[in-house]
């Protein structure tokens, strides 16, 4: 069954940011990911759900979307998310087709 990472981020630092969307697509990449949404600007059309910048990434499996969140694989990115962004993050799970 497929997740999803959804995020809704605040670029607090565009040079830094830039260099962390170079490092990410590998990344989601080795755990099976997908972009759906990257870096979209959402128009509410009812209700404040208080988005930035919505992202929305695929995974095969909830594990495999929980593996690529705590990883690891790149401390130089996670640092770079940690002083470049504000975010708020959730996993969720789909259904299946």
């Amino acid at each position: 069954m497929p997740a999803y990472i959804v995020a809704s981020v605040e670029v607090t630092d565009e040079e830094g940011f830039a260099r962390f969307r170079e490092m990410l697509p590998p990344v989601v990449a080795k755990h099976g990911g997908r972009y759906l949404v990257r870096a979209g600007r959402p128009e509410m059309l009812e209700g404040d759900l208080g988005l930035s910048s919505l992202w929305i990434l695929e995974f095969p499996t909830t594990e495999a979307a929980r593996r690529f969140f705590d990883s690891g694989d790149n401390p130089a990115l996670l640092d770079l998310w940690l002083t470049c962004t504000r975010s708020d993050v959730a996993l969720v799970e789909g259904v299946p087709g």
